[in-house]
């Protein structure tokens, strides 16, 4: 029987282990959730968060199998005892993998989805995917196919679904991890107003807290499955979970030659995919030996322009990797020169287990064996995965993921590194590994580029592409972009939401 005076949730001495794994994820956890708090889960990429997320929405028992000992209890109801839709009318689930949950074919129709499932009046429908569609600005989006969306896109369409249904828990696994400045501020500006209007408690899973500062009532740390430390206002240390300056610094200051040559030029690049015009007239240079970035809002081109990079996507104009053209060379070719990690870790997984994913292209570019396997299990310990050798890749964390997908790139050590949202998932322990893998790949002449909306960029590359609406509006250096980007929003340090008091 309900009892609507206990927490909203009481999770009791939880402990899971995935099925055929000797190993429990999450070890007796002990928490509650009050109506109208927002909390932020926290610690170490692996730690346990997304699991504790599938058992709070139900996902655990109902449609994950493994060993699940304790309990979760809604208003004193226990989860098992609720069926998976009894629950999903309860818990709204925004995943760390916005393309997991996409199910129909435009932003409309995915934005409806929900509501229409809650058997109410097509006018509270209407109102619901308008609020939705209002909320992460995409109105002009409603009638775009789904599949053509950008991952900073997706990740909208994927958070305007759920808080379309105005659940009383809402529940977001690294929500703003693909989202542009604006996104995230007008993600804020939603949660507040939910939070205030219909007393929703809303949990947040989240590797930069510090986005959340002025909401989150408390914060909770995750590791190897234990909370390690649970926090309220105003003891929370955000600067702690931050990559300090200097680490970043110490890379962008490492001397190039005086006149570097160049590797890549981009000569007036032309883009059109299903009658839209993702990029025009966009020229650019990379030269060797620096750390470069292309920003710019969701949308706005960027992960294309990679991709055009390899030849992946049809395209007018010219493109030329050491002189030479690259519609010339064939992509198995152009692939050992240069590396390209996807957006999404899951799309770029090929093998069975880890170690054969790591030593993947090493083996297709014929390169010795017991090199690759030295270096591999190397970069395995390294970035904390090499309990994970004989794992299939894919269950691994979606941090996990990118790490493995970053190494079997770096293990063959391309010329030029394509990096698209490099730091998802990752803590700041993990981050400053792949920074340090950057540092040497600088020290040692190779080129990186990487997409990111995180405020470190500043501090790390040397150099700054601005993508907006398929064309480069400006570049330059981090201190003549700075004053840019901080006034027009382009990285997440100039995220200052103006909150109405609480």
């Amino acid at each position: 029987m309900i009892n609507l005076n206990s927490p909203i949730i009481q999770v009791q001495n939880l402990s899971f282990w995935y099925q055929g794994s000797k190993i429990s994820v999450l070890e007796d956890i002990n928490l509650e959730f009050n109506k109208g708090e927002i909390v932020c889960i926290s610690g170490s990429s692996g730690g346990g968060k997304t699991t504790l997320a599938l058992a709070l929405t139900g996902h655990i028992p109902h449609t994950i199998a493994g060993n699940l000992k304790g309990e979760i209890l809604f208003h004193g109801v226990p989860s098992s005892g609720l069926s998976i839709t009894e629950i999903s009318q309860l818990m709204g689930f925004v995943q760390q993998d916005p393309e997991n949950q996409l199910v129909t074919p435009t932003v409309y129709e995915e934005i409806a989805f929900g509501p229409e499932n809650l058997s109410i009046s097509k006018e509270e429908i209407f109102n619901r995917v308008q609020f939705g569609l209002n909320t992460m600005d995409l109105t002009l989006l409603a009638s775009r196919s789904t599949n053509e969306l950008s991952g900073g896109e997706k990740q909208r369409v994927a958070v305007a679904s759920i808080l379309s249904m105005y659940p009383k828990v809402l529940v977001l696994d690294e929500p703003t991890s693909s989202l542009d400045v604006q996104s995230i501020q007008k993600l804020l500006l939603a949660l507040q107003e939910l939070n205030q209007t219909k007393k929703m408690t809303i949990i947040i899973l989240e590797h930069k807290p510090y986005l959340f500062k002025k909401l989150i009532d408390r914060i909770i740390v995750l590791e190897q499955g234990r909370i390690i430390e649970e926090l309220r206002k105003p003891k929370i240390n955000f600067n702690r979970l931050e990559v300090p300056r200097k680490v970043l610094q110490d890379i962008q200051h490492i001397q190039t030659e005086k006149k570097p040559q160049n590797i890549l030029d981009v000569q007036k690049l032309y883009i059109t995919l299903k009658n839209r015009e993702i990029l025009k007239k966009v020229s650019l240079k990379l030269k060797k030996g620096l750390i470069y970035a292309i920003v710019g809002p969701n949308g706005a081109g960027k992960t294309t322009l990679l991709h055009s990079f390899l030849n992946i996507v049809p395209n007018n104009g010219t493109v030329l990797l050491n002189a030479n053209k690259i519609s010339k060379i064939p992509i198995h070719k152009l692939a050992k020169d240069i590396g390209l990690i996807f957006q999404n870790p899951n799309h770029q997984i090929f093998e069975k287990t880890v170690i054969d994913e790591m030593t993947f292209a090493p083996r297709n570019f014929k390169q010795s064996l017991n090199e690759t396997l030295l270096r591999a299990n190397q970069l395995l310990k390294d970035t904390n995965l090499d309990s994970y050798v004989k794992v299939p890749p894919f269950s691994l964390s979606f941090g996990e993921k990118r790490r493995l997908n970053i190494c079997s790139i770096l293990i063959y050590k391309p010329e030029l590194l394509l990096l698209d949202e490099p730091f998802i998932g990752q803590d700041r322990e993990n981050i400053e590994f792949l920074l340090h893998l950057l540092k040497e790949r600088k020290l040692k002449g190779g080129t990186t580029v990487i997409i990111s909306h995180r405020r470190e960029l500043c501090d790390l590359v040397d150099y700054f592409y601005v993508l907006k609406n398929g064309e480069i509006i400006t570049q330059g250096t981090p201190k003549e972009m700075i004053p840019f980007l901080n006034e027009n929003e382009i990285l997440d340090s100039s995220i200052d939401v103006k909150f109405n008091a609480r």
